[in-house]
């Protein structure tokens, strides 16, 4: 099962991260596959093809993976690109959150999931969201152009309370994501 772990955020932010995907679309000829916004969320760790049996053990130690990390909030802001101007290949909207908990949080997913035989990841962990995903690059100056002016653009505030495995289905129309378990962050809703 092909699967990741992930925070989800709210539909009106989504909606103002849509509303800046249309801006762009009438901006840019690159050819771009937009993500969805209903589909948008916070990649905490991607594991990929995990076998059954690994995700009932991914079940039961995840509850540890926010046991030290109280909620949180999130400031939603500014569009980027990686891995730089001069290649351009995911587009992103950035967020910040309060005492870097975001990182906390990821940090002692990445070491649950080590425990288990997953492999560490490579990547420092940069948390955004992904909005797109540019398929063919046609002009890199139109790029460096709408990132500028988005760079201070602000999509909204979201509270960081659970966390959750989710399963992805590759289908020919793009990816389908279903929440398998949600795992609570200490004090937040159960």
């Amino acid at each position: 099962m092909r699967a990741f772990i992930a925070a989800d955020i709210p539909s009106d932010v989504k909606d103002e991260i849509g509303k800046i995907q249309k801006k762009l679309m009438g901006e840019v000829r690159s050819s771009v596959k937009w993500v969805d916004v209903e589909k948008i969320h916070v990649t905490l760790r991607f594991l990929g093809d995990v076998p059954e049996e690994k995700i009932e053990l991914l079940c039961q130690v995840l509850p540890k993976g926010g046991r030290e990390v109280a909620p949180f909030k999130i400031s939603i802001k500014g569009l980027g690109v990686f891995p730089n101007l001069s290649r351009p290949r995911v587009i992103w909207v950035g967020m910040e959150s309060q005492g870097n908990k975001m990182d906390q949080l990821y940090s002692q997913i990445e070491a649950l999931v080590r425990d288990l035989g997953f492999t560490p990841e490579k990547r420092a962990f940069s948390p955004h969201l992904t909005i797109g995903r540019i398929k063919q690059l046609r002009d890199q100056n139109e790029w460096v152009n709408a990132i500028e002016k988005s760079q201070e653009l602000f999509f909204g505030e979201a509270s960081v309370d659970c966390f959750y495995l989710f399963q992805s289905i590759l289908k020919p129309q793009g990816p389908e994501y279903r929440k398998l378990k949600k795992f609570d962050l200490p004090g937040g809703e159960g």
